[in-house]
């Protein structure tokens, strides 16, 4: 097989036109061109001088001069000849092999780079610096079995990847780098998901199949001791609606017509379904669909705080008409369904406040509270409809929950000729403390 020594690289644009040519120094080792134009040595190491089309310089004129009419630097065009061309085929492949522990920086396979000089802006159009782009021109279906996308990044794991602490591996990943600030008064995220007017909108933002990852979606780290180094810090700089709100997590939603009442719209959903195939298998671990959690760590707390918290809110003339249920309009909801099907070995809470601690250092704890922070009192306490008690307490002799239970004798006379009780409620105004006797069913004519 004769040797190539030298090639002579000509490179055209979509026109023809010559845009330079590269004498590329092959030595003595290397193959004839194959059938497919490729060249592969023969033995030793393929050394050459890298190919460039114009200058690496931030200067006008120094590239490929673009134009509206030369509209790309060079180009690469293939197709499948009208008929299947099979697995794993590329329009264009650049592959760097690794075959040496890399501790220098930053290695790239390819590289698509946008660069702006000082006081250059854009307006109206896209500019990136990478593009993935699929035409669709006419009707067209994904089958069964075919993954469609604009770009696909994969990562194949042959045998093991194990990332140290500290260490860090993405599929995709975004950064900012240089000393720079950002004056953000628009739209300014990490990942953006937009439709042009007039397209299709996307039926979902984000979708994570089931079994694609081990948890779905984490922002900011979990940091023992209740460490703030760990989460997103609030600072007032992410106030985006200048109104006081500061979220790690931002979702909008809105209600601009009658969907019919076959429909619930809610911001947002988290369903946790527990199942078994049986009932023979206990569930001892806890379940929520969701949790709000407010730690305190050496601090004084005021004006309001709580871990969660719901708010029904009036902005302009609105009435409440009937709604579903007796009560079925709040700023929180407890609703319970499927009863029918579920034994309550135990009482199941519409709201079950739990004191998991010990007593406090000092002061006093509420199970449930009311306040008006206005002249807008509450109307009522509390609201019964179809309850079947008023109050339930287990049997005691101490006060619990504010209620003594069987102390006394019913119909009994004791000092000062008062009657008899059965239990005593104890209740607060102010420091004062009443009571109100109770009585058994027994205990009253006529029950």
């Amino acid at each position: 097989m004769a040797l190539l020594t030298s090639a002579v690289v000509t490179l055209l644009d979509g026109k023809g036109c010559v845009l330079g040519a590269r004498d590329v120094s092959l030595g003595s080792r290397i193959k004839n061109l194959g059938s497919d134009g490729s060249f592969s040595p023969a033995g030793g190491d393929l050394t050459y001088t890298p190919l460039s089309v114009g200058s690496l310089a931030s200067t006008a004129g120094s590239g490929v001069a673009l134009t509206s009419t030369i509209t790309r630097a060079g180009g690469v065009f293939s197709d499948d000849s009208g008929a299947n061309i099979g697995d794993s085929v590329r329009g264009f492949q650049s592959r760097l092999l690794l075959t040496f522990d890399q501790t220098g920086g930053s290695i790239r396979a390819l590289q698509g780079q946008l660069k702006l000089l000082a006081g250059i802006d854009v307006t109206s159009g896209i500019y990136t610096a990478l593009q993935g782009y699929v035409e669709l021109v006419g009707m067209h279906s994904a089958k069964t079995g075919s993954t469609f996308s604009c770009a696909d990044l994969s990562l194949e794991i042959t045998a093991t990847l194990t990332v140290d602490s500290g260490g860090e591996c993405f599929g995709l990943h975004v950064e900012t780098t240089g000393a720079g600030m950002i004056t953000n008064s628009g739209t300014c995220a990490a990942i953006g998901i937009t439709k042009a007017s007039g397209a299709a909108s996307w039926p979902v933002g984000l979708c994570i199949p089931t079994g694609g990852v081990l948890q779905g979606i984490r922002i900011g780290e979990f940091k023992t001791g209740a460490q703030t180094t760990g989460g997103i810090l609030f600072a007032t700089t992410g106030d985006f609606y200048t109104d006081g709100q500061l979220d790690t997590v931002a979702v909008h939603g809105a209600s601009a017509s009658d969907l019919g009442s076959g429909y619930s719209a809610k911001v947002g959903r988290f369903r946790h379904v527990i199942g078994h195939a049986t009932l023979s298998t206990d569930i001892n671990h806890e379940t929520y669909g969701l949790v709000g959690q407010l730690v305190i760590r050496s601090v004084e707390l005021k004006h309001m705080h709580a871990g969660l918290m719901g708010t029904l809110e009036g902005n302009t003339t609105a009435a409440i008409a009937n709604g579903a249920y007796a009560y079925s309009i709040a700023a929180i909801i407890a609703r319970i369904g499927g009863t029918n099907l579920i034994t309550a070995t135990k009482p199941i809470a519409g709201f079950s406040a739990v004191h998991n601690g010990a007593a406090l250092a000092s002061g006093s704890s509420i199970a449930y509270a009311a306040c008006a922070t206005s002249t807008g009192n509450w109307t009522y306490l509390l609201a019964a409809d179809n309850v079947d008690n008023l109050l339930y307490v287990a049997t005691g002799t101490a006060y619990e929950c504010g209620v003594k239970v069987t102390d006394g004798a019913a119909g009994d006379t004791g000092s000062e000729g008062k009657v008899g009780f059965d239990a005593l409620a104890r209740i607060y105004i102010g420091s004062t403390a009443y009571y109100i006797a109770l009585f058994d069913a027994d205990s009253v004519t006529g029950e």
